[in-house]
């Protein structure tokens, strides 16, 4: 009896087990799908046409969108992103502010309803839709530059650079160098992303601003 017993367990393990493999297996090859296009989507040489401000911006929502699709299907966003990075020949600490900041827009981008069913196919596409939620519902949505690139030109094309924000704030505020954009040039010149004059100019612009 307790043969059989120890038999009907072994079988229940063996498939248990299977079924984790192929789970695993699964994820792995849905996990490549989503690194794949995160690669053409981050490589200008797949878009010669598309790599003005305008296109990157454009390019920017449907990697907002695609991560929110990979969180979808139990992906881990950082995951897609710093693969996707490393692909490309990014560094550890390049891929590694990526994909922080891609993280930080798609989280944005679901509080302002950016990717709810009405607006998601406009990110899918590339395009702007408005804002559906929070305090700025039903206002324009805007891209700019963290730090702005008068003050560190070698960000001009780096996605981790460009944020997602309601335009109306942009129209209010400008684009300063406040305390956010000042830690994140610190971040860039760690991942050696800037140059340390560029980073001395983005400082001195935030002690400037502090002053006023």
């Amino acid at each position: 009896m307790s043969g059989d017993i120890n038999k009907r367990l072994i079988i229940f393990c063996l498939f248990l087990m299977a079924g984790l493999y192929v789970v695993r297996w699964e994820r792995s090859n849905t996990a490549e799908v989503y690194v794949r296009e995160m690669v053409r989507l981050l490589d200008d040489r797949s878009h010669p046409g598309n790599c003005d401000f305008e296109g990157r911006r454009a390019r920017l929502c449907q990697m907002v969108a695609l991560l929110q699709d990979a969180s979808e299907q139990g992906l881990d966003q950082g995951e897609i992103a710093r693969g996707a990075a490393n692909r490309l020949g990014r560094s550890e600490s390049d891929a590694e502010v990526l994909a922080d900041s891609l993280q930080q827009n798609t989280r944005s981008a679901v509080v302002m309803g950016l990717l709810d069913d009405e607006n998601r196919s406009d990110m899918e596409t590339g395009l702007l839709p408005r804002i559906s939620r929070g305090p700025y519902a039903g206002g324009e949505l805007d891209v700019e530059y963290i730090v702005p690139v008068e003050h560190a030109p070698e960000l001009d094309s780096h996605f981790a650079n460009m944020t997602l924000r309601p335009l109306l704030l942009t129209q209010e505020l400008g684009t300063p160098v406040d305390g956010d954009s000042y830690e994140k040039a610190g971040r860039f010149y760690k991942a050696a992303l800037i140059s340390q004059s560029s980073y001395v100019r983005v400082g001195a612009e935030f002690e400037q601003n502090m002053r006023r």
